[in-house]
Order: structure tokens, then C-alpha cells, then sequence
């Protein structure tokens, strides 16, 4: 009989409690572990690389309509559209807000990310009291307790 080699799907599907040979039980080869970090890295790459959405549709789907009927209790319907740059929106959103609570963590001199560094995070973008942006106020003036200087001349309103 001839001996052939084994190939990885043998090597990797082997039942680790099989006999071998001689019915005393043979070497099976375990499954290849990485390093940690290594694989992390390595997702880090792919999903840099990648354009496709992270959140899957459905469950992101569900999520506006439960938030829409806290708010307003009533069904709202959607074009398929909408919800898409929404959820392009809402990602967008949370890779740089994690991206800028990595970088405090950083400062920190840390590489894990804290609830603590988020908390600044939202902070330092004045998302403290203030859930939805639609409840600040609207115009500069009062944004920026400027009041308008006006030319005596001209008449021109300007900042």
C-alpha cells in the first residue's frame, strides 16, 4: 500500500479522539493558533480595505423603526434608500468616534479603550445633556452670543 501525505482538510478535520493504527491511539495534529493580536491585525486590514456596510440591514432596520415609534408612536414607513444612507450615516459616525476614543486612549498612554474615554469623547463634542441636535439653538446669534454689528453707512448687517 501506498503512503500519501496527508493534506490540511485531513489534518484539520481529524477527530481528536480517534485510534490510530494499532488501536492505541495515534498523533493528531491541533488546529494552527496565532499569536495574540495577530488575527486582530489582520481584521483590522480587511475591514480598512473594505466598503461594505458593518451593521447588517435588518436588525439596523428595526432598530430605526423601534427608535422612530419611541418618538413619535406611530408607524412610520421608509424608502429602502433612506434607511441605506442612514445606516451609511450611523457608521460613519461610530468609526470616527471610536477612532477619536482611540485616539484618547492613546494620549493616555493606554491601547485599550475605557468607557472613560468615550465619556470625554462625548464630552469634548458636547453630547452630554443634549441628545438630539435638534434641541440647540438654531441661529448664530444665539450659538455664539454674537450680536449683529451693522455698517452706519450702508446699513449691511454682518459679524
Amino acid at each position: 500500500m501506498v503512503r500519501t501525505k496527508q493534506r490540511k482538510r485531513d489534518i484539520f478535520n481529524a477527530d481528536p479522539f480517534a485510534l490510530g493504527k494499532n488501536g492505541k491511539g495515534g498523533k493528531v495534529l491541533k488546529r494552527r493558533r496565532f499569536r495574540p493580536g495577530t488575527v486582530a491585525l489582520r481584521q483590522i486590514r480587511k475591514f480598512q480595505k473594505s466598503t461594505e456596510l458593518l451593521i447588517r440591514k435588518i436588525p439596523f432596520q428595526r432598530l430605526v423603526r423601534e427608535i422612530v415609534y419611541q418618538l413619535r408612536n406611530e408607524d412610520f414607513r421608509f424608502q429602502s434608500t433612506a434607511l441605506l444612507a442612514l445606516q451609511e450615516a450611523s457608521e460613519d459616525f461610530l468609526v470616527r468616534m471610536f477612532d477619536q476614543a482611540n485616539q484618547i486612549a492613546i494620549h493616555g498612554k493606554r491601547i485599550t479603550l475605557y468607557p472613560k474615554d468615550i465619556q470625554l469623547w462625548k464630552r469634548l463634542h458636547d453630547f452630554g445633556s443634549n441628545v438630539f441636535p435638534c434641541d440647540r439653538p438654531r441661529s448664530l446669534t444665539k450659538m455664539f452670543n454674537v450680536i449683529p454689528k451693522t455698517n452706519k453707512t450702508s446699513g449691511i448687517v454682518g459679524f
